[in-house]
Protein backbone atom coordinates (compact mmCIF):
# COMPACT_ATOMS: atom_id res chain seq x y z
CA UNK A 1 0.00 0.00 0.00
CA UNK A 2 3.20 2.38 0.21
CA UNK A 3 4.14 1.88 -2.89
CA UNK A 4 0.55 2.92 -3.62
CA UNK A 5 0.91 6.08 -1.71
CA UNK A 6 4.60 6.97 -3.28
CA UNK A 7 2.43 6.49 -6.74
CA UNK A 8 0.10 8.98 -5.90
CA UNK A 9 2.94 11.40 -4.50
CA UNK A 10 5.06 10.85 -8.45
CA UNK A 11 1.31 11.64 -10.18
CA UNK A 12 0.87 8.16 -11.26
CA UNK A 13 -2.83 8.30 -10.80
CA UNK A 14 -3.38 4.20 -12.17
CA UNK A 15 -0.52 2.74 -10.37
CA UNK A 16 -1.51 4.44 -6.90
CA UNK A 17 -5.33 2.79 -7.80
CA UNK A 18 -3.67 -0.68 -8.63
CA UNK A 19 -1.13 -0.55 -5.87
CA UNK A 20 -3.27 0.57 -2.91
CA UNK A 21 -6.43 -1.60 -3.92
CA UNK A 22 -4.37 -4.98 -4.34
CA UNK A 23 -2.22 -3.81 -1.17
CA UNK A 24 -5.56 -3.66 0.60
CA UNK A 25 -7.24 -6.97 -0.82
CA UNK A 26 -3.95 -8.69 1.02
CA UNK A 27 -4.53 -7.37 3.83
CA UNK A 28 -8.66 -7.81 3.91
CA UNK A 29 -8.51 -11.19 3.21
CA UNK A 30 -4.96 -11.96 5.71
CA UNK A 31 -7.49 -9.90 8.38
CA UNK A 32 -10.09 -12.74 7.08
CA UNK A 33 -8.48 -15.56 7.72
CA UNK A 34 -6.83 -14.45 10.48
CA UNK A 35 -9.82 -13.12 12.77
CA UNK A 36 -13.06 -13.67 11.39
CA UNK A 37 -12.69 -17.28 9.40
CA UNK A 38 -13.09 -19.55 12.27
CA UNK A 39 -16.26 -17.52 13.45
CA UNK A 40 -18.14 -18.48 10.15
CA UNK A 41 -19.80 -21.31 9.37
CA UNK A 42 -18.09 -23.82 6.90
CA UNK A 43 -20.64 -23.31 4.19
CA UNK A 44 -20.67 -19.92 4.63
CA UNK A 45 -17.00 -19.46 4.84
CA UNK A 46 -16.51 -21.19 1.01
CA UNK A 47 -19.55 -18.90 -0.64
CA UNK A 48 -17.68 -16.09 0.91
CA UNK A 49 -14.46 -17.15 -0.04
CA UNK A 50 -15.74 -17.49 -3.36
CA UNK A 51 -17.21 -14.52 -3.96
CA UNK A 52 -14.43 -12.29 -3.03
CA UNK A 53 -12.38 -13.48 -5.47
CA UNK A 54 -15.17 -12.33 -7.89
CA UNK A 55 -15.57 -9.37 -7.07
CA UNK A 56 -12.07 -8.37 -7.53
CA UNK A 57 -11.58 -10.01 -10.92
CA UNK A 58 -15.04 -7.29 -11.52
CA UNK A 59 -12.58 -4.19 -10.48
CA UNK A 60 -9.55 -5.97 -12.05
CA UNK A 61 -11.41 -5.65 -15.46
CA UNK A 62 -12.16 -2.17 -15.16
CA UNK A 63 -8.31 -1.94 -14.20
CA UNK A 64 -7.47 -3.96 -17.37
CA UNK A 65 -9.76 -1.51 -19.41
CA UNK A 66 -8.03 1.45 -17.74
CA UNK A 67 -4.50 -0.60 -18.59
CA UNK A 68 -4.77 0.60 -22.21
CA UNK A 69 -3.91 3.43 -21.63
CA UNK A 70 -0.23 2.19 -20.17
CA UNK A 71 2.17 -0.53 -21.65
CA UNK A 72 0.98 -3.64 -23.59
CA UNK A 73 3.20 -5.58 -20.31
CA UNK A 74 0.71 -3.58 -17.67
CA UNK A 75 -2.17 -4.57 -19.93
CA UNK A 76 -1.61 -8.23 -20.15
CA UNK A 77 -0.83 -8.84 -16.44
CA UNK A 78 -4.09 -7.21 -15.51
CA UNK A 79 -5.99 -9.48 -18.02
CA UNK A 80 -4.27 -12.39 -16.74
CA UNK A 81 -4.93 -11.30 -13.02
CA UNK A 82 -8.60 -10.95 -13.78
CA UNK A 83 -8.94 -14.22 -15.37
CA UNK A 84 -6.94 -15.71 -12.23
CA UNK A 85 -9.47 -13.57 -9.70
CA UNK A 86 -12.91 -15.49 -11.93
CA UNK A 87 -11.24 -18.66 -11.89
CA UNK A 88 -10.50 -18.75 -8.19
CA UNK A 89 -13.77 -17.09 -6.92
CA UNK A 90 -16.22 -19.16 -9.06
CA UNK A 91 -14.08 -22.48 -8.58
CA UNK A 92 -14.37 -21.68 -4.78
CA UNK A 93 -17.89 -20.70 -5.02
CA UNK A 94 -19.14 -24.08 -6.72
CA UNK A 95 -16.42 -26.23 -5.35
CA UNK A 96 -15.25 -26.78 -8.65
CA UNK A 97 -11.00 -27.58 -7.46
CA UNK A 98 -10.61 -28.10 -11.51
CA UNK A 99 -11.10 -23.98 -11.90
CA UNK A 100 -9.52 -23.35 -8.39
CA UNK A 101 -6.50 -25.50 -10.07
CA UNK A 102 -6.37 -23.26 -13.56
CA UNK A 103 -7.19 -20.55 -11.43
CA UNK A 104 -3.44 -21.61 -9.53
CA UNK A 105 -1.92 -21.88 -13.10
CA UNK A 106 -3.48 -18.69 -14.20
CA UNK A 107 -1.52 -16.68 -10.92
CA UNK A 108 2.09 -18.18 -12.16
CA UNK A 109 0.94 -17.14 -15.59
CA UNK A 110 0.23 -13.75 -13.67
CA UNK A 111 3.67 -13.91 -11.86
CA UNK A 112 5.42 -14.77 -14.73
CA UNK A 113 4.31 -12.05 -16.69
CA UNK A 114 4.61 -9.54 -13.97
CA UNK A 115 8.01 -10.02 -13.50
CA UNK A 116 9.01 -10.20 -17.29
CA UNK A 117 10.68 -6.97 -18.66
CA UNK A 118 11.22 -6.01 -21.84
CA UNK A 119 14.59 -5.77 -23.45
CA UNK A 120 16.07 -2.69 -23.81
CA UNK A 121 16.51 -1.68 -27.42
CA UNK A 122 19.74 -1.88 -28.89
Amino acid sequence: MATGMWQLRNGNTFGATAFTSFGAFWLSLAAFDQFFASSVLASARDAALGLYPVAWAIFTTYMWIASFRTTAATNVVFLLLAITFTLLGIGQWTGVHTLVTAGGWAGIATAVAACTRPSPAS
